[in-house]
Parts: structure tokens; C-alpha cells; sequence
């Protein structure tokens, strides 16, 4: 066994029971540490593969005055999230993972140690069809998402359900892949 199939049949264990209830949450997937060199050539790899790709990134301050700022390419999102008054970049696509179309909006932070975290926002009514067997969806699914470790060099991949805490060591709300 492969070792990338070692750690999807790992995380199929640990979140099955949660993974693919319908309940109208989103599911995340969170990869820490990326190196900020690594943004831009991980956006453009996805431009080529996905649809509907849109950056953007988000300024500082009150929620209620927040203005979008529409960014062209994954050079750009790294520049805007090296000035002191963006909060983050959002990135998001629609991809086709063997015959699923999934909506991904994904938010990229800097961390204080200047690597940046990437939080994968997607639903699972689009993943999980209720009269079909979920494993080889969640399989399918989560080779991409290791594939999205490789791409843009994170150092860990969480599971999660919809919780605003990102993943810490002992917390009980991901499951480290």
C-alpha cells in the first residue's frame, strides 16, 4: 500500500462518521506552513486545472466596510499578502474530481512565522450523493487534497467540520492526514 493510501484509508476511519452528513455545514481542509514562494506557482497549476478560478484579496478592518480587490494571478495574491493591510486572499474554483463537481473557496493567511496557511472550504451535499457509497469519493477527494499538499509544499493536511478554530496539536475538532 501505497503511503498516500495508508493515511486516506487513516482519515476515512477517523471521519467517516461525520464527513459526509448533509447538514448544509461546509467541511474544511487546512494545510499549514506553505512557503510564501510556493503561492503563486500553486494558483497557477490550479488556474490550468480548474474553472472558474477567482482571486481576490480581503483588507483589513471592519467587516461592514470591506472592499474585495480582484486579483489577476497567483503573483499577485503573494504581493497583496505581503502588505500590511490585506487579512487574507481568497482563492475560488470549481473542479471536476472523478465526475464530482465541487466548489472550492479557499482562504490564505500568513502566519507570524511568515509561512501561510491555506484553509479549503468545500460542501458536502456536492461530494456525497446520499444514494451512492461515500468511500470512494472521500478516496478521490482526498488524493486531491494530498495532491494540493504536494503542490504547494505544506508541511501537515487537517481534516475538519465547519469550526472557525484552526487546527492545533491535541484539538479535537481536525484529524491530522
Amino acid at each position: 500500500m501505497d503511503p498516500s493510501s495508508a493515511r486516506i484509508q487513516n482519515a476515512w476511519r477517523q471521519a467517516s462518521s461525520w464527513i459526509t452528513e448533509n447538514s448544509g455545514s461546509a467541511n474544511q481542509a487546512f494545510l499549514t506552513n506553505v512557503p510564501t514562494g510556493r503561492l503563486a506557482f500553486g494558483i497557477a497549476t490550479l488556474a490550468a486545472q480548474t474553472r472558474n478560478l477567482r482571486i481576490s484579496a480581503i483588507p483589513k478592518g471592519e467587516v461592514e466596510n470591506i472592499g474585495v480587490l480582484d486579483l489577476a494571478s497567483g503573483d499577485e495574491a503573494a504581493a497583496a499578502l505581503g502588505r500590511k493591510d490585506t487579512a487574507s486572499v481568497n482563492v475560488d474554483y470549481s473542479i471536476s474530481i472523478d465526475g464530482m463537481e465541487l466548489d472550492i473557496h479557499t482562504i490564505v493567511e500568513r502566519t507570524p512565522s511568515g509561512a501561510l496557511d491555506l484553509n479549503l472550504v468545500w460542501w458536502p451535499d456536492q461530494a456525497f450523493p446520499e444514494d451512492e457509497d461515500p468511500h470512494p469519493r472521500f478516496d478521490a477527494i482526498l488524493n486531491f487534497f494530498i495532491r494540493l499538499q504536494d503542490l504547494f509544499s505544506a508541511k501537515r493536511l487537517y481534516l475538519g467540520s465547519d469550526t472557525p478554530e484552526k487546527p492545533a496539536p491535541g484539538s479535537i475538532d481536525w484529524i491530522e492526514v
